[in-house]
C-alpha cells in the first residue's frame, strides 16, 4: 500500500513526510493536525522539561 498526498503531511521540524497518524490533533473537538509529528513533539517536551529543571 502506498501513501498518497491526501494521506500525508510534512513535519515542520524534521521535514519528514509522514501519514496523518503520526501527527496529534490540536484540539479534540476539531480535525486540525499539529505542525510537528508526535516524535518531534515528544522530543521538544523533553528538552523543555530539562531546561526547566536546570533553573
Amino acid at each position: 500500500m502506498t501513501m498518497t498526498d491526501t494521506h500525508t503531511k510534512r513535519c515542520t521540524r524534521c521535514r519528514r513526510v509522514l501519514s496523518f497518524d503520526a501527527f496529534g490533533k490540536v484540539r479534540a473537538d476539531r480535525e486540525w493536525l499539529r505542525a510537528k509529528c508526535n516524535d518531534c513533539a515528544a522530543e521538544l517536551q523533553r528538552e523543555r522539561r530539562a531546561n526547566r529543571s536546570d533553573r
